[in-house]
């Protein structure tokens, strides 16, 4: 009995894209057959003549036939392997694969963030509305670690505590100022109140007062 091993198909693999590479292959088959072989009409046992010196019959004797049925059994195994012979077709393939994975695992990164992007977006939303999960909801987690902070240069309603300052400016008149030049104040020092004197309405005339006070003298 003979055992005939047929290699079929080279093992495929498919990652998306159509890429499908081949690669080399080993085969293992192994194998187990029996056989079971016998004669009819079973016959165990024939009747033999005996003769005398006249060729006459005289008695018969059983005689065993020797038919017996035969039993084979056969194990092994069978193996075989396969490897392309161009080896650069199989470099190109496997840079293909790794070019596919890493554009589909991009591919998960992209969606994940659009999704996070949209709930951080409706959540925000919905917040500002005063539209929220209730704790007990299954769903609270959802958009529990979003926060709503206040725009970038946006000055929210506040209130400032003005100090406060006391201060007096006695008013000043052309005829009280004396005609003494050293006793009169300077232009320098007349220009420093003068924007004082602005702010509580007063007529900046301080300085024309001391030049007629000069033409006076």
């Amino acid at each position: 009995m003979a055992i005939q091993s047929l290699q079929g198909n080279l093992i495929q693999n498919q990652y998306g894209g159509n890429i499908v590479c081949q690669g080399p292959m080993l085969t293992f088959s192994p194998f187990l057959t029996d056989s079971h072989t016998f004669s009819k009409p079973r016959e165990f046992w024939y009747e033999q003549p005996q003769y005398n010196d006249d060729g006459e019959v005289t008695h018969t004797t059983l005689n065993r036939t020797g038919q017996k049925d035969n039993f084979a059994l056969n194990l092994g195994f069978s193996m075989t392997f396969s490897i392309p012979l161009d080896q650069s077709l199989q470099r190109r393939c496997k840079e293909s694969v790794d070019t596919q994975i890493s554009k589909q695992k991009q591919s998960i990164i992209d969606s994940q963030l659009n999704w996070h992007i949209a709930r951080l977006k409706n959540c925000g939303e919905l917040k500002l509305k005063g539209i929220e999960f209730a704790p007990w909801s299954p769903y609270f987690e959802l958009c529990k670690d979003v926060l709503v902070m206040p725009k970038m240069g946006q000055v929210l309603p506040h209130r400032h505590k003005t100090p406060t300052s006391s201060f007096s400016l006695e008013p000043l008149s052309i005829g009280s100022i004396p005609s003494d030049e050293e006793s009169s104040p300077s232009l320098k020092e007349l220009q420093f109140f003068v924007p004082e004197a602005s702010l509580l309405g007063l007529p900046p005339v301080l300085p024309e007062a001391s030049q007629s006070s000069k033409e006076k003298e």
